[in-house]
Parts: C-alpha cells; sequence; structure tokens
C-alpha cells in the first residue's frame, strides 16, 4: 500500500533516482502536521524507469478506414527490501 505514494503523474522523471515519499507528495498535497512529514520523510524507495513500449497493431488486420491507436507501455519498478513492479500506459 505506501508503493501508492509513489505513483504520481510524473513518477517517470525520476529514472534511478532515490525519492522519499514526502519527495513526490509534497508538489500535490500541503502537509503541515510534523509527524506525518517525518513518516513520509523516512519511507524512501529507488526508481527505475526502463525504456518505453510502443505497441502497434499487427499490420496484415485491415482497420478499414478507422483510426487504429497505438499504445506506450512504462515499466516503473519500485525497488527496496520488498520491491515492486508497476506499469503505466498511454493511449
Amino acid at each position: 500500500m505506501q508503493d501508492s505514494l509513489y505513483l504520481s503523474p510524473d513518477i517517470l522523471t525520476y529514472h534511478k533516482d532515490n525519492k522519499t515519499a514526502y519527495d513526490i507528495l509534497e508538489k500535490y498535497f500541503r502537509i503541515d502536521e510534523l509527524k506525518s512529514r517525518e513518516i513520509l520523510k523516512a519511507n524512501s524507495r529507488d526508481i527505475f524507469i526502463p525504456e518505453e513500449i510502443t505497441l502497434m497493431p499487427p499490420q496484415n488486420e485491415s482497420t478499414q478506414g478507422q483510426s487504429v491507436p497505438t499504445a506506450i507501455v512504462n515499466e516503473v519498478m519500485l525497488k527496496d527490501k520488498h520491491s515492486s513492479i508497476y506499469y503505466h500506459f498511454k493511449l
């Protein structure tokens, strides 16, 4: 559940960085309570974003004049003693 603190819209800009939960959230929330800040600053993850993957529709399928979307997939790896992998899809 703590990993969700790191899945902000700008997570893809933190490739090969170590960030605390406070570093990520301070842009979106004003955190005045000192104890909450301490807890968020104590929680950190190494962030690794491999090269993005572009998914294209198969070439042999007929689209009958329709626009076929492509998708971009980014893998988000949060490394700690309990590492996690998440995927960011953009259509």
